[in-house]
């Protein structure tokens, strides 16, 4: 009996030592990671989160070196620079989006005009990306660059009539997809009839013609500055697509456009602004020069 009572004192005296030994050596261990578990940053800082949002909005998988914008195409921050090329943007018609349109732009160091559309080689290190409402975007020579339109006032004539005579230069004479024929003396589909120089459509065709085939209109034609002795003197038509809205309103390839409803083209982007200011006009008079005999186009808007 004395044995049993001597072993369970033991019992129980070896089992409050060793439990005081292991629980008080199992805190001791686990010390190092609550302490250490303090001094790792969970959830950063307020300035580094804004750093790290910062960062991750600046860069993305598909623009993996940083060149432009994520949200804003019109962004001229610096993801693009504004080009240094001796180019200025003086007339823009809008397509509706940017790979639709006609730009008119203006070498600065020989002050030569020339318009182009998106895709053009505007000069030898330059090419015409994209044609937005109030820039262009070019690549020049790997990188994109950007410039802006020029804002210009319009200007009415003064004058009742007459005029020198300006004769059209280059062939009028194109292949493939253009018109080679002269347009018929009339013409009449639904919604736009045209007898001889005098027009009439209907506010639906006209509608149409200014939104959903108004991409197709900007690329049937070119039209490119008229110079005489240094000063534009209206815009040629040429490469004028066969049944396109041009040939079915009777201008021919080599035809002037000189003035559209008193306003005389002798401006780059005055004459774009005058094109797009007209855009709610019910009649407009167009005075070409063809060969040198000026003619007048009547458009009615019924």
């Amino acid at each position: 009996m004395l044995g049993l009572i001597v072993s369970f004192i033991l019992a129980s005296v070896s089992s409050a030592v060793l439990g005081w030994f292991f629980i008080g050596q199992t805190g001791k261990f686990q010390d190092p990671p609550v302490l250490a578990s303090e001094t790792i940053l969970i959830h950063p800082s307020e300035t580094a989160a804004k750093l790290a949002v910062t960062k991750i909005l600046e860069r993305n998988i598909f623009n993996s070196e940083g060149l432009t914008g994520d949200t804003d195409p019109n962004a001229t921050g610096p993801q693009m620079a504004k080009t240094q090329l001796p180019i200025r943007v003086i007339g823009i018609i809008y397509g509706g989006n940017p790979f639709n349109g006609i730009a008119m732009v203006e070498n600065t160091q020989n002050r030569s005009i020339n318009s182009f559309l998106v895709g053009d080689q505007m000069s030898p290190e330059a090419k015409l990306l994209e044609i937005q409402r109030d820039m262009i975007i070019i690549d020049n020579m790997g990188r994109k660059e950007f410039a802006q339109i020029e804002e210009v006032e319009l200007r009415r004539s003064t004058r009742k009539g007459g005029g020198k005579k300006v004769a059209s230069s280059g062939d009028s004479s194109v292949t493939g997809g253009y018109a080679t024929d002269l347009p018929p003396e009339n013409f009449k589909e639904e919604g736009f009839e045209r007898k001889g120089s005098n027009i009439e459509m209907t506010s639906e065709y006209k509608s149409r013609v200014l939104s959903t085939e108004f991409a197709n209109v900007l690329q049937d034609a070119k039209a490119s500055p008229n110079m005489i002795d240094g000063v534009l003197r209206g815009w040629r038509m040429d490469r004028i697509k066969k049944n396109s809205f041009w040939d079915k309103s009777g201008i021919q390839n080599g035809d002037v456009i000189e003035e559209i409803n008193g306003v005389v083209l002798t401006d780059a982007g005055q004459s774009i602004k005058t094109l797009q200011s007209f855009r709610n006009e019910s009649e407009v008079d167009i005075k070409l020069n063809r060969n040198g005999q000026r003619i007048t186009l009547n458009l009615k808007v019924r």
